[in-house]
C-alpha cells in the first residue's frame, strides 16, 4: 500500500476515535453536569450597564460577592445603576463613563480599573446599539456608529484585558451576540451584520488561542438570544441564563435552546424551505411590524415615522433622513446601468 494512503487512513482512524471520545464526553457531561463555578472574588467588567440586559446581569450578580465594574456611555443612568446595586448589598461596585466605541476612552478607563480595582478576570461585552432602518434608508453615520459600538468595541476591550488573562492562563470572555449572528434575514442590516462579525471574530480568536504552545485555559461563553418579545426572553430571564452559562462555562448559549435545531438543519434544507423558515421567524420577531414590508427603491419613507429600540442596554433613536434618502434614490433611478 502506498505510504501516503496509509498515513491518510491512519489519520482518519485517529479522527474517528477522537470524535467518538468527544461525543462520549458530551453525553457524560449532559447526564452528570459539573457543579457551577463560584464567582466569589472575581472582578467582572460588564459593558452597557445603564439599563436593559447589562443592568439586569449586574443585579443578579449581587449575591455572587464578585467585584463589579460597570461601563456605560450614559453617566447618570450608570451611576443610578451603581447606587442601586450598593443599596441592594453588592460587595463592591466601581462605575465609569466610557464610550466603548472610542479606543482612547477604553485605554484610559482600563488603566483606571487596573489601578483602582485590579485585573479583570471576567469580561462581559454586552454594550450594543441597533439602528432601525432598512438598507436604502441608512446613513453613513448610522452604519459607522453601529459597527464601532457593536464590533470594534470588542477588539478594544479584549486588547486591554486579554493579555493579563493570558499571563495567568485563566479568565472568561462573555460575548452577548444574537441568533441573528448565525442566520440572515431582512431587518436592521447593520445590526445583524455586526452580530455576524462578532460571532466570526470570537470563533477566530478561540481557534488562535487553541493553537498556542501551551493549553489555554481561558473560557469563552457566547450568548445568542433571539430578538423577540416573549415572557421567556425578557432581560431578567436572559440575564439568569447568562450567569448560568458563566458558572457552567457554557461555550455556546442559545436562548431559546431550540435554535440549535435550526442550526443543525439549515445546511440540509432546500433553499425555498429555508427562506420559508426565515419568513416565519420574521413574522414572529421583535421587528416584524417594521420590516415585514419590503423596502422599495423609489418609495418615500414616512416623515413622521421615528423608530426607537432598546438593545443590550442602549437606547438609540434614529430619524429618517428624508433629504438624503431622496437624493440617493433619485440618483439610482436616473443613472444609466453603465454609470452605476
Amino acid at each position: 500500500m502506498d505510504q501516503s494512503k496509509y498515513v491518510t487512513l491512519l489519520d482518519l482512524m485517529v479522527l474517528a476515535v477522537c470524535a467518538f471520545y468527544i461525543y462520549l464526553e458530551e453525553l457524560v457531561t449532559f447526564l452528570m453536569p459539573r457543579p457551577g463555578k463560584s464567582l466569589d472574588g472575581e472582578i467582572i467588567l460588564i459593558t452597557g450597564t445603564a439599563n436593559g440586559l447589562g443592568k439586569e446581569i449586574c443585579k443578579q450578580l449581587i449575591k455572587s460577592k464578585a467585584k463589579l465594574v460597570l461601563w456605560d456611555i450614559s453617566e447618570d443612568d450608570n451611576k443610578r445603576t451603581a447606587q442601586d446595586l450598593r443599596d441592594s448589598g453588592a460587595a463592591f461596585v466601581y462605575e465609569d463613563t466610557v464610550d466603548v466605541a472610542d479606543r482612547n476612552q477604553v485605554i484610559v478607563a482600563a488603566t483606571k480599573v487596573r489601578r483602582h480595582v485590579g485585573n479583570v478576570t471576567i469580561l462581559v461585552n454586552n454594550a450594543g446599539i441597533a439602528v432601525m432602518q432598512q438598507f436604502l434608508e441608512l446613513t453613513t453615520t448610522s452604519v459607522d456608529q453601529t459597527f464601532r459600538t457593536n464590533v470594534l468595541a470588542h477588539f478594544w476591550t479584549l486588547k486591554e484585558f486579554l493579555p493579563y488573562m493570558l499571563v495567568r492562563n485563566a479568565g472568561h470572555i462573555v460575548t452577548i451576540c444574537s441568533t441573528m449572528g448565525q442566520m440572515a434575514m431582512r431587518g436592521p442590516t447593520p445590526y445583524y451584520s455586526t452580530k455576524h462579525a462578532v460571532h466570526g471574530m470570537i470563533e477566530c480568536l478561540k481557534d488562535e488561542l487553541a493553537h498556542l504552545e501551551y493549553k489555554c485555559e481561558i473560557k469563552f461563553t457566547t450568548v445568542y438570544p433571539f430578538p423577540t418579545i416573549t415572557p421567556f426572553l425578557d432581560p431578567s430571564y436572559v440575564a439568569t441564563r447568562v450567569i448560568e452559562g458563566i458558572c457552567g462555562e457554557t461555550e455556546y448559549l442559545y436562548i431559546p435552546e431550540t435554535f440549535r435545531i435550526y442550526l443543525a438543519g439549515k445546511f440540509f434544507l432546500p433553499t425555498k424551505l429555508h427562506r420559508l423558515f426565515v419568513d416565519f421567524f420574521v413574522e414572529h420577531s421583535h421587528y416584524s411590524a417594521t420590516f415585514r414590508r419590503p423596502c422599495i427603491r423609489n418609495e418615500q419613507p414616512s416623515d413622521d415615522l421615528e423608530r426607537t429600540v432598546d438593545i443590550q442596554g442602549k437606547e438609540t433613536k434614529v430619524d429618517h433622513v428624508q433629504n438624503l434618502f431622496n437624493s440617493v434614490t433619485t440618483e439610482m433611478i436616473h443613472t444609466t446601468p453603465m454609470e452605476r
